[in-house]
């Protein structure tokens, strides 16, 4: 901690997040046939990115963007 961008303030309904490919759900008894026990493998893959494509500067106040990064201290 202390760099600048350790520390990033966001508004998350301001990110969308796509889907890249369907979800895959894998299920293995292998490891624990022994111990009657089941596996789960959930596979997601996403991409996501800012709505905004600049930060806007409203009239009457100071800059505004929908994730800010500290810097260094």
């Amino acid at each position: 901690m202390g760099a600048k961008g350790d520390l990033i303030l966001a508004y998350l309904s301001q990110y969308a997040i796509g889907m890249r490919k369907e979800i895959a759900l894998d299920r293995s008894n292998v490891p624990g046939w022994m111990e009657d026990m089941t596996d789960y493998r959930v596979i997601v893959r996403v991409d996501g990115q800012g709505t905004w494509d600049k930060p806007i500067t409203p009239k009457n106040g100071a800059t505004l963007s929908w994730a800010v990064a500290l810097e260094a201290r």
